[in-house]
């Protein structure tokens, strides 16, 4: 049948590997949607150690977490000098997130959860320091690229802005603009 359950198989492997009965990782990965092994585990220990895993800490699955990137259009940029700036600002961005043990539960949701990234487009070099500031008010961490120069834009051109956080907060700063396409 189709519509039928069935554990992430990698996951399930993971959870047996770890001592948890075949029984109680699959019961584990439906409880928590397939969503993580760490969600998984965490829910078969808990119903090990006799702790209902519905009230678990890490059982309550976090918001999700992700990056999005203000383009720039008043620059004009090819498709490929977009994707260039939008790939150094997500370098750029997870330096920043590495380097601050603040961000690391956030970014190990991010990263268990797909790693979700929006390119939208931005107006111009105003419009994404103003998002920028929004960002910083609503304590996200953001990240700036400005061009040097070498190939379509003029050096000191700022072309993409990239935020990170909880949907629900990047949405709040970004929410209102356009995919870019």
């Amino acid at each position: 049948m189709d519509g039928e359950w069935k554990p992430n198989e990698e996951s399930l492997q993971q959870l047996l590997e770890m001592g948890i009965s075949k029984e109680d990782a699959e019961e584990a990965l439906r409880n928590t949607g397939n969503s993580s092994v760490v969600f998984a585990a965490d829910y078969a220990f808990a119903k090990q150690d006799k702790i209902d895993p519905f009230l678990s800490r890490v059982y309550q699955i976090p918001e999700g977490c992700k990056m999005v990137f203000v383009v720039n259009t008043d620059l004009g940029m090819s498709i490929g000098k977009t994707a260039a700036q939008v790939g150094h600002a997500t370098l750029g961005l997870y330096q920043k997130l590495t380097a601050s043990p603040q961000y690391a539960e956030d970014l190990i949701n991010w990263e268990d959860n797909g790693g979700k990234m929006v390119v939208l487009k931005g107006l111009n070099y105003q419009h994404l320091k103003l998002l920028e500031k929004e960002a910083e008010v609503n304590k996200l961490p953001a990240h700036c690229i400005t061009d040097a120069g070498l190939t379509e834009v003029q050096s000191g051109s700022t072309t993409v802005l990239a935020i990170f956080g909880k949907e629900t907060q990047v949405n709040n700063v970004t929410g209102e603009l356009a995919l870019l396409q």
